[in-house]
């Protein structure tokens, strides 16, 4: 029979309904429910990886697996393009200034907007904002790092919350800082459940387990955002000047060896010094 850690973290992670259906044979088929969903070698046995991947941190308070038709998947999403998001209390994030927080969230905002059709905008208040953003205490370091409302193809707006008792980061990239938590990616993974998609297969920003060498949406989660939103819009360039500055007209300007101009010459008009200039 299993510990009932071990039960316990199954059903936490979405593979167990619960401790009182856990038999030999149900445990067993949910050990090998979480190692196919997370690339795992198939034993049925909670054998030394799929121990670890159990104990890994988690980005956040869902669970692995969430239960959801295809088309209840594709249903979650904002009727809108256009979002606003607002942190109600920046400066309560340990380790980092407001702006830095401020900015990791548009940053975060910013990822999601280049790989599909959103259009993000930092809110002026809490009041007028799709996404509220806090920092509060959830359940003590290197436990749950957030927790996030998903998209449920209404207007309501959304809560997000950090936990206030990580020692948090703000630095995207392969090397975040040792034993700090980098909000960025953290971040960056909420804003995709506030999208509306759920945690999905490992390798990908969706992934449940907070991986130092993904911060950015990967391949999986770009397809999840745009079956829900679209392609990103492509923004037209700015336009071409004028190979010349007058009018596209090309003109000449001839200036003697004592500096002085000696003609201006101008197709199809003729130039006439007055009073020594040209």
């Amino acid at each position: 029979m299993l510990a009932a850690a071990m039960i316990g973290l199954l059903q936490r992670r979405g593979f167990l309904a619960a401790a009182a259906d856990a038999t030999a044979d149900a445990a067993r088929a949910a050990i090998a429910a979480y190692q196919r969903w997370h690339g795992l070698l198939v034993t049925g046995e909670p054998d030394a990886p799929t121990v670890r991947s159990l104990a890994a941190q988690r980005m956040c308070g869902l669970p692995d697996a969430m239960e959801q038709t295809a088309e209840a998947a594709m249903a979650a999403k904002w009727p809108t393009l256009d979002l606003s998001w607002f942190v109600t209390n920046p400066g309560a994030f340990p380790g980092l200034d407001a702006q830095r927080v401020v900015d990791a969230f548009a940053w975060a905002w910013g990822q999601w907007a280049s790989v599909c059709a959103i259009r993000p905008r930092q809110a002026a208040n809490a009041a007028s904002a799709n996404v509220v953003i806090s920092c509060a205490p959830i359940d003590g370091a290197m436990g749950v790092l957030a927790w996030s409302e998903l998209a449920d193809g209404t207007a309501r707006a959304k809560s997000q919350r950090y936990d206030s008792q990580e020692r948090w980061a703000a630095q995207s990239g392969p090397t975040p800082p040792a034993n700090l938590i980098d909000l960025m990616r953290v971040a960056c993974h909420e804003t995709g459940h506030v999208l509306g998609i759920p945690h999905i297969a490992g390798g990908n920003l969706l992934q449940p387990t907070y991986d130092s060498r993904i911060w950015s949406p990967q391949a999986g989660d770009i397809r999840e955002a745009q079956a829900r939103y679209g392609p990103p819009v492509a923004v037209a360039p700015p336009p071409t000047p004028p190979a010349h500055p007058v009018g596209g007209i090309p003109w000449t300007i001839t200036i003697s060896g004592t500096g002085e101009i000696d003609g201006v010459s101008i197709p199809n008009f003729r130039v006439t010094k007055i009073q020594g200039r040209a």
